[in-house]
């Protein structure tokens, strides 16, 4: 069994939505080709949407099905910028990227030699300094092709004399040379009449340092304002907001900030089908549960919880992710004492209190003061309230029991209630002790 779920291997530029993803967004795939496809101005994207959205997902599947699946022409390149923030400049990790993805095509020609040799005179003398200290570090964390792109940016960079940066027009000389290499890179074969466009995905933006996060986009704004050179964001805009107001203080409108970089915004909205929009934590919560192999006894119990949620209840796929490490952090025991062998009321008021825990920790508060009603439960999880003579919902017998409220016992047996023939026999306090035992040992560290 496994605590966290593990990222999806996706073999990236390799394979496309069809049987990779369960939340129905070819058609979001679809759109974004046609977009990227009709413009030729460098424009940049943002694919928007909350922490747990499934932003990284989509845009490495969208990777490999642009041309797999959506007829696309452009070159695709996919960046993971959180996995790269510990560089001081943005532009050498880019172009390390730049350079490992042409190179699986072929041998680096002279185009991508040029872009190399204008990109490291436009390196930093300080940034040069960092790279020659870390070359070692830097091959051992990236790919063959990348560090070797990297270093040649840092060996050219040696080579370009510091006074480039004593004056403006050496500056401006050499922006401008590293964007006339980059233009001749989508020049096919040579020709200026057949272009192949370059969209470069810069994924978890938001999850970086804001300063390298910021760096970023002033790196696209400037060097990379090419024609036919296409940039896809994967960015919370909020979390993006907070970074800018991080550096330049909370008076600034970031949103007009991010305005001088942003031109398109593309919300990611989970639909399966052409046209009925559903819940896409369900299809993400039954393949998670096979993929971390958690207890069908348990998982049955916390799946009913969710779907009872209150319809504008919006379960993001992160939350998904920290109820399921929740549950699999609960003990279940050893021997005849595992929660296994208990009354099934137990694992149903230990999933619903973790539900809680996840969802509404202000009430998850009160259960571990011993505050925590019945009237509490019934609003947060629909379940039915004494005004129904039907209770027919197996969750509610087990909190109208916890709670010593009426509940309809017709067609259970004499043993057959939710905590078996005699009930709780301890009944007072009883959230209080089922958290402590159960949801206390281990908490969970939420990831930037």
């Amino acid at each position: 069994m496994s605590v966290f779920f593990p990222d999806p291997d996706i073999n990236i530029g390799n394979v496309g939505f069809d049987g990779n993803c369960d939340l129905g967004r070819k058609e979001s795939g679809q759109k974004l080709s046609e977009l990227v496809e009709k413009i030729s101005e460098p424009v940049v994207i943002a694919v928007d949407g909350p922490w747990g959205s499934g932003k990284s997902h989509f845009l490495k599947l969208w990777t490999g099905a642009h041309t797999l699946e959506n007829e696309g022409l452009a070159k695709v390149i996919y960046f993971d910028a959180f996995k790269n923030d510990y560089f001081d400049d943005p532009l050498v990790a880019l172009v390390g990227q730049i350079f490992e993805d042409f190179s699986k095509d072929k041998a680096p020609d002279g185009k991508m030699k040029t872009l190399l040799k204008q990109a490291g005179r436009l390196v930093k003398p300080a940034t040069r300094i960092a790279l020659a200290m870390g070359i070692g570090f830097v091959g051992e964390t990236l790919s063959g092709a990348a560090a070797a792109g990297i270093q040649a940016v840092e060996k050219e960079g040696e080579k370009a004399l510091d006074p480039v940066w004593e004056n403006e027009a050496n500056r401006r000389d050499a922006m401008e040379g590293f964007k006339q290499a980059l233009k001749d890179l989508t020049i096919e074969n040579g020709s200026e009449d057949k272009p192949q466009k370059i969209v470069i995905i810069v994924d978890e933006l938001d999850r970086c340092r804001p300063d390298f996060a910021l760096n970023m986009l002033e790196t696209i704004k400037h060097f990379f304002a090419v024609e036919n050179v296409i940039f896809v964001l994967g960015v919370n805009l909020v979390e993006l907001e907070n970074s800018v107001k991080a550096r330049y203080g909370a008076g600034i409108d970031a949103g007009r900030y991010l305005q001088k970089f942003i031109h398109l915004r593309f919300e990611l909205s989970p639909q399966i089908g052409e046209h009925i929009k559903i819940n896409a934590w369900e299809a993400y919560f039954d393949r998670a549960v096979k993929k971390m192999g958690l207890p069908g006894f348990l998982t049955d119990h916390l799946k009913k919880y969710l779907s009872t949620l209150p319809e504008d209840t919006n379960i993001s796929l992160r939350e998904v992710q920290r109820i399921l490490t929740i549950v699999a952090l609960i003990p279940t025991g050893g021997n005849n004492r595992t929660l296994e062998n208990k009354v099934w009321g137990w694992r149903a008021a230990i999933v619903g209190t973790a539900a809680l825990k996840c969802f509404y920790p202000n009430l998850y508060k009160k259960a571990r003061i011993g505050t925590l009603s019945f009237c509490d439960m019934t609003k947060v999880f629909g379940l039915l309230d004494n005004k129904n003579p039907s209770f027919d919902r197996l969750e509610h017998r087990v909190w109208a029991e916890i709670f010593s409220e009426p509940w309809n016992k017709e067609g259970f047996g004499s043993g057959d209630g939710p905590f078996g023939l005699h009930g709780l026999s301890d009944i007072e306090n009883f959230t209080q002790k089922i958290s402590e035992e159960y949801l206390e040992t281990f908490e969970i560290m939420d990831p930037a």
